[in-house]
This record gives C-alpha cells, sequence and structure tokens, in this order.
C-alpha cells in the first residue's frame, strides 16, 4: 500500500514538473524581427507571437527599430522592439495589444524643461545685473 502511495506521488510530481518545465519553454521563442522599417517588425512580431496588434498607421510610418533575433520571451521581444522608437505597447482588458506613442512626460523630458527653467533663470539674473549696471552708468553719466 505505501509502496503504492509512494509511486503515485512520485508520479504526480513528475506530471506537475514536465507540464511546468513545458510552459516554460512554450513562454520563450526564438524570434526573427527585422531591423528596418518598425511596420514590417510588427507585423513579423504578431506572426511570430501569434498575437493581435493595433497600431496607427501614422504613428509607425517612418519609425525604424533594430530587431531582435534571439530566443526570448514574447514581452521581451516586443519590449525590444520598441526601444528607442518613442512608442510603448499598452494591453487593454480583453488582452489586446496597443502600440502608441509614450506619454510626453517622461522623466527624460522633465529633466530637459527643469535644466531650460535653470538655463532661463540664469538669463534672467544676467540681464537685471546687465540693466541694473547700464543704469547706474547711465545716472553717473547724466548726474555729471
Amino acid at each position: 500500500m505505501k509502496t503504492v502511495s509512494l509511486l503515485r506521488h512520485m508520479l504526480t510530481g513528475s506530471a506537475c514538473a514536465l507540464i511546468l518545465a513545458s510552459a516554460a519553454a512554450a513562454q520563450t521563442r526564438n524570434f526573427d524581427l527585422p531591423s528596418g522599417e518598425l511596420k514590417g517588425a510588427l507585423d513579423a512580431y504578431a506572426r511570430q507571437a501569434g498575437v493581435q496588434l493595433v497600431y496607427r498607421t501614422e504613428d509607425v510610418r517612418g519609425v525604424r527599430t533594430r530587431g531582435v533575433r534571439d530566443a526570448v520571451d514574447a514581452e521581451t521581444a516586443l519590449r525590444r522592439l520598441l526601444e528607442g522608437t518613442g512608442l510603448t505597447v499598452q494591453r487593454d482588458s480583453s488582452g489586446a495589444l496597443a502600440i502608441v506613442r509614450q506619454p510626453a512626460c517622461s522623466v527624460f523630458s522633465l529633466f530637459q524643461e527643469v535644466h531650460q527653467y535653470q538655463h532661463l533663470l540664469l538669463n534672467i539674473k544676467i540681464l537685471r545685473a546687465f540693466w541694473a549696471t547700464h543704469l547706474s552708468v547711465k545716472v553717473l553719466i547724466m548726474a555729471h
């Protein structure tokens, strides 16, 4: 009886391990996504990943990608495909994937705005100093 129970547990454990291993292997695929025009690479991604992508043609027109040629999971492949394009992926409640423009307010753009603001303040301080000096010189000349 104990032998049968032990054998049943071993078989159940082996079956679970096999299911988990096959699920993990199914998540990683060999992607061969061309570099160049993003539209073609997105279409190839949709075919190879077995998903549907939604994007506006004008958002991807003229945009280039470095492509992906690697064994990775679908999410990583898409993220790498979109790197440096100014586009990102959003998933809706139905599971559909939409390629959209990244929001304008990223950390980098915020840093650039702060830097420009600081530069503007410095220019204002320089102008104030110039005008204060200029007015002082003008008052001195008029006084003489």
